[in-house]
């Protein structure tokens, strides 16, 4: 049942409410509806998590997120890189492979401070197995 209704938000917020000459009404509906689908990344059910996932993907790929909106869910969705769930990550590697994608300002972090921090991540993740 959430599971759908997260769709059906995704839907909302995707086609009506993702243009920017919209009511204030309407913009306030469309926080309260974003709202309640970043709520659901932190559900005690792993596949509402992982639909909440989904449905923040499309929204990005269909570019229905201002930036500032953007940059928050991005934070919320690196959080669940560290879910019990193996379907949750999965999402959020996608949807984060998928921000990494149309980011516009990544090329704007020098590549040396890319490597290091990649090499970090490689050595926490052997100490870690």
């Amino acid at each position: 049942m959430r599971n759908c209704a997260l769709a059906m938000i995704g839907v909302i917020l995707s086609s009506t409410l993702a243009n920017e000459n919209i009511s204030k009404k309407e913009q306030k509906l469309r926080e309260e509806l974003l709202e309640h689908v970043e709520a659901r990344l932190l559900d005690t059910n792993s596949f509402v998590r992982s639909k909440a996932i989904q449905v923040l993907k499309m929204l990005l790929e269909k570019e229905a997120l201002a930036s500032i909106e953007l940059y928050n869910v991005a934070q919320l969705i690196c959080r669940r890189l560290q879910d019990k769930a193996s379907n949750v990550r999965k999402n959020a590697m996608a949807f984060l492979a998928q921000f990494i994608n149309i980011n516009q300002f990544a090329c704007l972090i020098p590549l040396p401070v890319l490597k290091e921090s990649f090499e970090t991540e490689c050595k926490k993740l052997k100490e870690m197995q």
